[in-house]
């Protein structure tokens, strides 16, 4: 959620000094595994302030946490493989490939409002699931480094992919699985978003479907309502050349995810998160009605992302940052 980041980080950097204490040096483990758990909790923070050095920070210092994570938790599954592991480390893969499309928030960036991964390069035509049968096959990562952003991308989305998909496979009734599935899916749709229109809305569609049957048998988890809106949202169609029937389906799409979103603000009025998307979304459906000379609609659009700007800056004076 919203929040004072420097506390969040102040906090982490206090839980890493007390594992250490646990485990001696990062990633160090009895040769039994026995301390396997302190090993994922330290990872799951390192992770966490991954996201928060990305978002604000940038993405340098972001990757410094994620590699560690990544390495740490490569390890053991190597060693001691766990659900628990195997879990944070899909989870690793997936925000790396976050960070790699995503600006920090307050600075400036060129893709406007096109999504994350939107300037990404060409690539080779997929299946709607990717080659899953092959992954177990890829062998060791230690190159990634070696590659560019885009290789990198392609290859830990499909790693992603494919341990969640074994977990899912596992317990099929575990919502982390489900959840972390749409997401990775969702990020694929927006990798392949300009270079493989096609294989994008495949992985959108079945990335939607995940997440609304998530929503539908957890209804009283706001996280998958969540989910489901920033999955309708995604997708804007940034060039130039979209035609008037791509942004009116955008529209549509829209105007669901503002349902719902408003449903979710409406229930949780003190969650700053969801009226954060509340005002994305509202923003994003005026900017597509602009498009399609339906101005009146667009202005009604802009004042309420406007007016749900404006609850953010008053309950987060210090934030002085963009809140979507």
């Amino acid at each position: 959620q919203l929040g004072d980041d420097e506390r969040a980080t102040a906090g982490y950097q206090e839980a890493l000094a007390i594992y250490s204490g646990l485990i001696g040096k990062q990633g160090e483990r009895d040769a039994d595994g026995a301390n396997a758990d302190d090993v994922i909790a330290v990872a799951r923070i390192h992770n966490e302030l991954g996201k928060l050095r990305r978002d604000w920070r940038g993405s340098d210092d972001a990757m410094e946490h994620f590699r560690t994570a990544e390495s740490m938790l490569e390890s053991l599954a190597k060693q001691t493989p766990t659900v628990a592991g195997r879990f944070e480390l899909a989870r690793n893969y997936y925000l790396q490939v976050q960070r790699q499309s995503r600006r920090p928030r307050g600075g400036r960036g060129d893709r406007s409002e096109r999504g994350d991964g939107d300037n990404q390069g060409d690539s080779n035509e997929r299946s709607e699931r990717g080659d899953q049968e092959d992954r177990n096959d890829r062998g060791d990562r230690s190159d990634r480094g070696d590659r560019n952003d885009r290789e990198a991308s392609e290859e830990m989305l499909y790693d992603a992919a494919h341990l969640v998909e074994e977990l899912r496979d596992e317990s099929p009734n575990e919502p982390e699985f489900q959840h972390l599935l749409g997401l990775v899916y969702m990020q694929g749709a927006s990798l392949y978003r300009r270079s493989d229109p096609e294989l994008s809305e495949a992985y959108w569609e079945y990335a939607v479907s995940i997440l609304e049957e998530l929503d539908a048998s957890h209804r009283k988890n706001p996280e998958y309502a969540y989910a489901v809106c920033w999955a309708l949202s995604s997708g804007w169609p940034g060039d130039t050349n979209v035609s008037e029937y791509d942004w009116q389906l955008y529209a549509k799409r829209l105007e669901q995810a503002r349902r719902r979103a408003s449903l979710l603000v409406e229930a949780h009025p003190n969650v700053p998160q969801y009226r954060a998307l509340y005002g994305m979304i509202n923003h994003r459906l005026g900017s597509v009605l602009g498009r399609l000379d339906r101005h009146d609609e667009a202005v009604v659009h802009y004042r309420e992302a406007l007016g749900a700007s404006t609850a953010l800056v008053e309950c987060f004076p210090d934030e002085g940052r963009r809140p979507w």
